[in-house]
């Protein structure tokens, strides 16, 4: 098997989060690397940020390992791979974010189980509704009944900055500026879509989903603090309907813990997600220490950093092991 650095012709049957549209609306330093057989054949592609912090150079995929060839072979790619990333001084890969959950898992490396709930998009409208549960359905007519109007924005970002930046607040969680997120929305016209929910005029949430031929993924999304009951829940069957009428194959909630702590914050989410009657897909995220004095060394910073700054989070490897 050889590996290389590669430019990938990415086509809509493969995640958005593997395009180079979506690599450079986040970062300038981004690639793909390819393997292939003895035959020359490509068999798989690895989309890639590469991130420095100091000395240390590091690397994360946005998307699913995306598998070309039936010749593909889990642990002898990512032999190579990890071989190719040593040689090149990558000291470590970093956990994918959940929209990538992965289907393999690294021999070696540090992963916890995740998944995600997807709606297929090819069933009917009928049964999409059947599988809605029962509250859902009822909150949503509601929704409907008292004027929940949920429209499709070009712009407005000036209030989808505001819907998610509070929504994160909240939770004592970072964003993005409103720099980094204008340039995002921007590198992202025509492969995502915004949808804001209002009554009355007033904005009650909104959701940002990217796609491409393959998937919807609910990317972001927020609300005021006090959204009139079953506002989001309009928003998302909005969103799934409009989805399947472009011919999206699924709509991807992003995110699912295997076991979340109950009566917690992530339960109620994940319930939200649950009842729309998708399907749970489980994988993992995963992380890999290459040099691993250097990944201690990064380690050690980040609890440092930790420790100064209230809003920052471990990531979810390390949240599911302290469970």
């Amino acid at each position: 098997m050889e590996i290389k650095y590669i430019q990938y012709k990415w086509c809509e049957k493969h995640s958005i989060f593997a395009s180079e549209q979506y690599l450079k609306s986040i970062s300038d330093n981004y690639g793909w690397i390819g393997a292939y057989d003895n035959s020359q054949e490509l068999i798989c592609v690895y989309p890639f940020i590469r991130k420095r912090f100091g000395f240390i150079n590091y690397i994360y995929t946005p998307s699913e390992l995306i598998v070309l060839s039936e010749k593909f072979e889990c642990d002898l790619f990512f032999k190579e791979l990890i071989s190719f990333l040593k040689k090149d001084r990558i000291s470590f890969i970093l956990q994918q974010p959940p929209q990538a959950v992965s289907s393999y898992r690294p021999s070696g490396s540090e992963n916890v189980k995740f998944g995600t709930y997807k709606i297929d998009l090819l069933q009917s409208e009928e049964d999409l509704w059947g599988k809605l549960h029962s509250k859902h359905r009822n909150v949503i007519r509601n929704a409907e009944k008292k004027g929940i109007e949920v429209k499709i924005v070009n712009g407005e970002y000036q209030t989808l900055y505001s819907l998610l930046a509070s929504t994160m607040q909240r939770s004592n969680m970072t964003f993005l500026s409103r720099e980094q997120f204008g340039t995002y929305m921007d590198n992202m016209k025509g492969k995502q879509i915004s949808f804001i929910a209002y009554k009355d005029g007033m904005p009650q949430g909104c959701a940002i989903l990217p796609y491409s031929k393959e998937s919807a993924y609910y990317s972001y999304g927020g609300s005021i603090s006090k959204p009139i009951t079953g506002a989001m829940n309009y928003l998302h069957w909005k969103a799934i309907l409009h989805f399947k009428s472009i011919g999206v194959c699924y709509y991807d909630f992003v995110g699912a813990r295997v076991n979340p702590k109950p009566g917690s914050k992530l339960e109620g989410i994940q319930r939200f997600k649950v009842r729309f009657g998708g399907d749970f897909h489980l994988g993992c995220l995963w992380r890999f220490p290459i040099n691993r004095f250097h990944y201690r060394i990064y380690r050690f910073l980040l609890m440092i950093k930790k420790r100064q700054f209230k809003e920052f989070k471990a990531d979810i490897i390390d949240q599911e092991k302290s469970n």
